[in-house]
């Protein structure tokens, strides 16, 4: 299994329900439908611990996980990018567009929401490593090279690598529905961003949020174990 998230607990002493423990004792199919039978598979799925819904996800495995990610909380999707994004203190891109084009897929409407809310400096960043962004405003004449795309005539898209394209098309599309002017700015935004200052930022909000759930930072937990 790849351990992604470079954190380590500070414990790994989990007390969970007996009903979660017989979950987890079933594989990846088995799991899925043992859920998805629930009368209420949402409430089931959103009253885990954010620990608990993630090795379910694991169990269950990338590939077959939409259905699980669409009764998911906001917090759970969240703590998912915690530990499988980041390669001790430095963003994956390449790990962070398929989870996001993953939870674009499950839930567009709450996705785009997330993205344009608590989520958009995840997303302002990755897009910055991902697509160059031209602005042509007025009667600007869009005289660009081949490979962009635009949604509004403004922006135009050229992702940098080809097999990026669709994901990174299908999530600016999703915000663009979700509130047009909010994508925008968010596009506006990434004249100003520094990557290198907001890539810390965004690790120490992350170290924050694991530290809630036991694990030391990685350079931390170095520390300790040596």
């Amino acid at each position: 299994m790849r351990e992604s998230h470079q954190a380590i607990p500070k414990s790994t002493a989990v007390t969970r329900a007996p009903a979660v423990k017989s979950l987890l004792t079933l594989s990846g199919s088995h799991l899925l439908n043992r859920i998805l039978d629930e009368e209420r598979p949402a409430a089931l799925i959103r009253r885990l611990p954010e620990e608990d819904f993630y090795w379910i996800v694991k169990r269950i495995g990338e590939a077959d996980c939409l259905q699980i990610l669409r009764l998911a909380s906001e917090a759970q999707w969240e703590y998912l990018f915690d530990l499988e994004v980041w390669e001790k203190d430095r963003l994956d891109g390449d790990r962070l567009l398929s989870w996001l084009a993953r939870v674009g897929e499950a839930d567009p409407e709450r996705a785009a929401a997330w993205l344009l809310g608590q989520g958009d400096g995840l997303f302002s960043l990755l897009i910055s490593e991902k697509a160059d962004v031209v602005v042509k405003d007025g009667d600007e004449e869009a005289d660009l090279e081949g490979g962009y795309f635009t949604l509004d005539g403004r922006f135009f898209i050229r992702p940098i690598r080809d097999e990026d394209r669709e994901a990174v098309e299908g999530l600016l599309r999703i915000l663009a529905k979700k509130d047009h002017r909010a994508y925008q700015a968010l596009l506006y935004g990434l004249a100003a961003l520094i990557p290198a200052e907001a890539e810390e930022e965004l690790y120490r909000l992350r170290n924050g949020r694991l530290a809630e759930h036991g694990f030391l930072p990685y350079e931390e937990a170095l520390a300790v174990y040596s």
